[in-house]
């Protein structure tokens, strides 16, 4: 290996996570000390702060642990506030329920400060989110960040580069375009402030000239003597990645249009997820349950608001391609008039005048989706999942999307991934968009990532956002 001068900039911004930390441990005492006062009023001394605070340290711990790995004390992803932001509420969930465990199961004090707990979590929740952006506001200029160099320009490589600059925020910056050897690079339309580097065997100048320590292949060709000369950059502490493994990372989604079939054999492994797939059956029975029960007040004004607003039935069947292809009704509140497909299926659109007034309602509020519940019960569905789509589209994507039958190879769901990061789809365009965050969620399924969708589900339907 050659010998390299490894003396680039770099900003390890130990400082800043320090930082970061104190600022969290205060606010997690100061949560608590305003949680007591609001509690006990007018009883909250020293003397009391103590008692509670030796019992509320071993659950502030694991909060911070919890904060930890969910990412909130990485510098060059903080920038992300709203990713952050949702990383955050997932977390303090989990913590407060490891605290009720803590206060409750395994008692080891005399207090058990049920809603004390609770409020704490509220209340730091809400200084933590104001102390991340006082943060970001003050030090995120100073604030390490990844900087990309892509080698090989090509249709997929272009669309990777346009996706980094939409995402200022991801903690990635696109520093140049970096030719393969065997291509002329012209500036591509889009990517005009771009730096293009013709050769590649030059890139270690830019490495250390543009502080430059992500790298993503996106050539298939590259020859024998590039890809020595870039083992030779591994002691610069470079970061490598494919195009796919890249975009997902950044994107959350995965790439269709890069995809073979060896690529599922790779990553799609449903042998270890039994233990998995039972635990979130009894969850999806108990939820819907209590869901079924909670929601029967707001079932009952709508569907008296349905009788007055249009002629027709309250729940209607519609039929929907499920499980292993599984064909299966799905109930749903009418929220369209009577006979409103008699020329046949066809997508809804943005102000479809099929729409009643109190399906729009319906609709945004997803109160019509509430029916779908009965679809748990019964194990057509899950809570969680690629929503499933009628066999009518089905039949039309499958020819026009690839790989698209490999999202029924889970449960469909009442809520997804492509349901809380992308719009509402309705073309094969959407459809192949929303297949790429489907694929996602297949991949990457787990308990974690199931809280990441209800907590961002809630937020649409408390926002009235739903399609």
């Amino acid at each position: 290996m050659a010998n390299l001068d490894t003396q680039k900039v770099t900003y390890s911004g130990l400082e800043y996570k320090i930082l970061l930390l104190v600022g969290d441990v205060l606010l997690l005492y100061t949560s608590l000390w305003i949680s007591l006062v609001l509690r006990y009023p007018g009883q909250v001394d020293l003397i009391v702060f103590l008692e509670h605070a030796q019992p509320f340290t071993a659950v502030y711990l694991l909060w911070l642990v919890l904060l930890y790995l969910s990412s909130l004390y990485n510098l060059t992803r903080i920038r992300d506030w709203a990713n952050i932001y949702f990383d955050l509420t997932r977390a303090l969930l989990l913590g407060t329920i490891a605290g009720i465990v803590i206060f409750y199961i395994l008692p080891y004090s005399d207090l058990t400060p049920k809603r004390l707990l609770v409020m704490d979590a509220a209340i730091f929740g809400l200084l933590i989110a104001i102390w991340r952006a006082w943060f970001i506001r003050m030090f995120g200029k100073y604030l390490p960040i990844n900087r990309v160099a892509i080698i090989g320009v090509n249709l997929r490589s272009l669309e990777l580069g346009r996706e980094l600059l939409k995402r200022p925020r991801s903690g990635y910056q696109l520093a140049a375009l970096v030719g393969d050897s065997q291509q002329q690079v012209s500036t591509p339309p889009g990517l005009e402030n771009v730096q293009v580097i013709q050769n590649p065997y030059n890139l270690l100048q830019h490495i250390r000239e543009d502080n430059i320590n992500t790298l993503v292949i996106a050539s298939t060709t590259l020859n024998q003597a590039l890809l020595n000369r870039l083992f030779e950059y591994l002691p610069l502490r470079i970061r490598f990645y494919e195009m796919a493994d890249f975009y997902e990372e950044l994107t959350d989604k995965i790439p269709v249009a890069q995809l073979e079939h060896a690529w599922f054999l790779n990553n799609i492994d449903e042998t270890n997820k039994q233990s998995y797939d039972l635990a979130k059956r009894l969850i999806d029975i108990v939820i819907a349950l209590t869901l079924l029960v909670v929601s029967f007040p707001l079932m009952a004004v709508s569907t008296l608001l349905i009788v007055l607003d249009s002629k027709g039935p309250i729940v209607y069947a519609q039929k929907r391609v499920g499980h292993k292809n599984k064909i299966f009704n799905i109930y749903k509140l009418r929220t369209m008039i009577q006979d409103a497909e008699l020329a046949g299926a066809q997508w809804s659109q943005k102000n479809d005048p099929r729409i009643t007034r109190v399906g729009k309602w319906l609709r945004r509020s997803r109160l019509d989706e509430i029916p779908q519940l009965m679809n748990i019960l019964r194990g057509d569905m899950s809570l969680t999942g690629p929503r499933p789509e009628r066999p009518e589209f089905v039949n039309d994507l499958v020819s026009k999307v690839p790989f698209y039958k490999t999202r029924h190879l889970i449960k469909p769901g009442w809520s997804g991934w492509a349901q809380v990061k992308f719009p509402y789809g309705a073309s094969v365009q959407d459809a192949f968009e929303k297949l790429q965050y489907d694929l996602y969620y297949i991949k990457h399924r787990s308990f974690s990532l199931d809280l990441s969708i209800w907590i961002r589900t809630v937020i649409v339907v408390l926002g009235f956002r739903g399609r």
